[in-house]
């Protein structure tokens, strides 16, 4: 029996109005990383409570999984990098990027639907879209790190339709693989 649904989506520079968007048609949850001022960590969760009915930290992963196995839609951003302890590398834009194994482990544990979604805003007109696809078929399967691969795809083309609006920012390649030259 599966259960509810981890919706993927990248870091991008509508990800906020996206998640607002999105919550504002039912019920769902967010994952978030803690950050290093808790003021500023205070201020957005609050803002975010307004579209989530919960907040999950990111090592809040029985919660989040029990969340999931009851039907829960978890609004998640998995594309940063963490470092290797937690990750596997899968391409992006034809470089190993440390990818969060955690995608695959809650999605696996949660017995949720991976459902992709993109928010893309239109320069000419200001219009913020969100679009939510199929979920991945037979996701999460035996080879995390091809799953891993296949969520990477799906981002890229979603940056590739306006690369100027994702959050290069967040060193998307800093930890490399052993023996390759650091990026940054």
């Amino acid at each position: 029996a599966r259960g509810g649904v981890l919706m993927v989506t990248g870091h991008c520079t509508c990800l906020e109005a996206g998640g607002r968007l999105l919550g504002s048609t039912g019920t769902m949850a967010a994952m978030y990383r803690p950050l290093r001022n808790p003021v500023l960590e205070t201020f957005q969760n609050a803002g975010r409570s307004r579209y989530a009915d919960r907040m999950f930290r990111r090592d809040d992963l029985r919660g989040a999984v029990r969340y999931l196995r009851n039907g829960g839609i978890i609004w998640y951003a998995p594309d940063q990098d963490f470092g290797p302890e937690r990750s596997l590398f899968a391409p992006f834009f034809g470089i190993p990027a440390a990818t969060l194994r955690a995608t695959v482990d809650l999605a696996r544990m949660g017995r949720a639907s991976v459902v992709p979604m993109y928010p893309l805003k239109d320069p000419a007109t200001g219009q913020i879209t969100v679009t939510v696809e199929p979920a991945f078929d037979n996701l999460p399967s035996d080879d995390p790190e091809n799953d891993l691969a296949r969520i990477n795809a799906w981002l890229e083309s979603r940056v590739r339709d306006r690369p100027g609006q994702y959050w290069w920012l967040h060193r998307r390649f800093k930890t490399r693989p052993e023996g390759l030259p650091e990026i940054y």
